[in-house]
């Protein structure tokens, strides 16, 4: 029996470290398309570099895979430890996702946080027979979500950045878009943008760019949440209320 409320006591007290909120985050291009006008457009090449990372804090341990591709193509990675993990996919008709998470887990005072990272960069370049243009419609999601605690060590942070321009006449327009939780920005947006290139004429070339990053990172606190705090105390005065008794029972037992 006394074994018995120990243990219950000690589970009370300590067996919410478990129940901490993941950090997470993501970015998924849903849909890219291109409007041609004037002359016919030709796909010239490109590349692509795809990277995940999921890293324990510590040094307990960790793996990182990173794939390179010479041009655009459908392809994935993915990575997991046991505090940490990311994925990312990229298709040759430029929709990227990817994804990273991270769960705060104490390791000591000194280490550095759990991590999971995840990157994707495409670039496609194109020529038109004739002078014309690419117009080119993207629509997207990013979210980035972490539960409170010290934002240098547990925070979500996801991104996109699309370029496009004329190699030729050095002409570019760009656009970024990011949640990052650390600068009070969570949860989920959608959005959209449009971005034209003028080609003058079949020897030009132009290009688009993609870059996006998922990235979370974790660490538990030494000192316990306020909902631990509560679960610490219930344990205690569980096992204060046993003690009692078992003084009342040695005070009746010496009568």
């Amino acid at each position: 029996m006394k074994l018995n409320m120990l243990g219950a006591a000690i589970a009370l007290a300590l067996g919410s470290t478990g129940a901490l909120a993941q950090v997470g985050a993501s970015f998924q291009i849903t849909s890219f398309s291109h409007v041609v006008s004037g002359g016919t457009l030709t796909w010239l090449g490109g590349y692509q570099d795809l990277y995940v990372e999921s890293r324990e804090a510590g040094g307990l341990g960790g793996n990182q895979i990173d794939g390179l591709t010479g041009d655009r193509s459908d392809a994935s990675l993915s990575t997991q430890v046991a505090h940490a993990g990311a994925q990312v996919s990229a298709t040759t008709a430029g929709l990227l996702q990817g994804a990273a998470s991270a769960t705060p887990f104490f390791v000591d005072g000194t280490a550095q946080p759990h991590v999971g990272l995840a990157n994707a960069l495409q670039l496609g370049e194109f020529s038109l027979s004739q002078a014309g243009s690419v117009t080119f419609t993207v629509n997207y999601t990013l979210t980035a979500n972490a539960p409170a605690g010290d934002p240098l060590t547990t925070y979500a942070f996801s991104q996109l950045v699309f370029d496009a321009g004329n190699y030729n006449d050095n002409t570019t327009g760009s656009f970024t878009d990011k949640v990052f939780t650390a600068e009070g920005s969570s949860g989920t947006r959608s959005g959209s943008f449009t971005y034209t290139v003028n080609l003058a004429g079949a020897g030009d070339v132009g290009y688009y760019n993609f870059t996006a990053n998922a990235y979370g990172t974790a660490i538990a606190a030494a000192v316990p949440e306020p909902g631990e705090w509560a679960l610490m105390l219930a344990g205690l005065g569980l096992l204060g209320g046993w003690r009692l008794r078992q003084q009342r029972r040695a005070k009746g037992v010496a009568a």
